[in-house]
């Protein structure tokens, strides 16, 4: 794959936050993009194991943004009204079985929203231990979860390889 794009595109982006095109600007801005994209690239895996499907991936960003305003709105009227409405929770969610990522993206979906807290992540048994600020209905914050599993799976579809290909051969 070419590095030149993003390179140039990376230090155009450094020389334009720094307001300077002087040879230092440059040649820092042209080492930092070498190494960013470099990284970046060494830790793609997942590019050849998924396919990216567009709709379901804004839909997943719709339901995201509507999470985080509902979520800053609740934990916005916790803090400035007296009494606490708080019912902390420990969740456990088995998932239906898939991929590395989709379990990542699931468990940084759920920390980044406020309230929640992915702890701990088993990939083996596809199971996620959340704290929940407002755990009222257990089952209901379970189906929230695998909604955003439904979501996630869609987004980002398992694309079988070679070696996956070949692994079913034998």
């Amino acid at each position: 794959m070419s590095y030149l794009g993003p390179v140039i595109w990376l230090t155009g982006l450094w020389m334009v936050l720094w307001r300077s095109a002087t040879p230092a600007t440059i040649v820092s801005g042209v080492v930092l993009a070498v190494a960013l994209t470099w990284m970046v690239r060494r830790s793609d895996e997942h590019r050849r194991h998924h396919r990216v499907h567009l709709v379901p991936l804004l839909r997943f960003f719709g339901h995201m943004a509507v999470a985080l305003v509902r979520s800053n709105v609740a934990l916005a009227f916790e803090v400035l009204t007296p009494t606490d409405y708080t019912t902390p929770g420990l969740l456990e969610v088995r998932l239906p079985t898939c991929s590395e990522l989709v379990l990542t993206v699931i468990a940084n979906s759920i920390t980044l929203t406020p309230g929640t807290m992915t702890l701990e992540l088993r990939p083996e048994t596809s199971t996620l231990l959340i704290h929940v600020l407002h755990l009222r209905n257990v089952e209901a914050a379970r189906e929230e979860i695998r909604g955003l599993h439904r979501l996630v799976s869609a987004a980002l579809v398992p694309v079988a390889t070679a070696d996956d290909r070949g692994a079913e051969l034998t």
